[in-house]
């Protein structure tokens, strides 16, 4: 598993700066799960130990974090049963 990689991501005229982390993935899935998270470090880390515990099958997980603080970024990059999307721009960058 590598680390992540840094990306330059426009969207409706804002940038966004994106780390992103892709596991090592030996097929294709049969099914995504995609969890989108901010500051809830201990709900996606149940939601996470919860899906590697109970399902079956080829699966992969995604997880988008915007731009999380007390350690939800660590915790996911510290685990190696999920892909990773952290939004690294600060709020006021992008305000409307």
């Amino acid at each position: 598993m590598s680390g992540p990689t840094r990306e330059r991501v426009p969207i409706d005229g804002r940038t966004y700066e994106l780390d992103v982390r892709r596991v090592d993935a030996d097929a294709a899935p049969d099914v995504s799960i995609a969890i989108a998270s901010h500051e809830g470090r201990a709900l996606t880390e149940l939601a996470l130990d919860s899906i590697a515990r109970f399902a079956r099958g080829r699966y992969e997980v995604w997880v988008a974090d915007n731009a999380s603080h007390a350690g939800t970024p660590e915790m996911l990059l510290g685990r190696d049963d999920c892909n990773v999307i952290l939004n690294r721009t600060p709020a006021w960058e992008v305000a409307a």
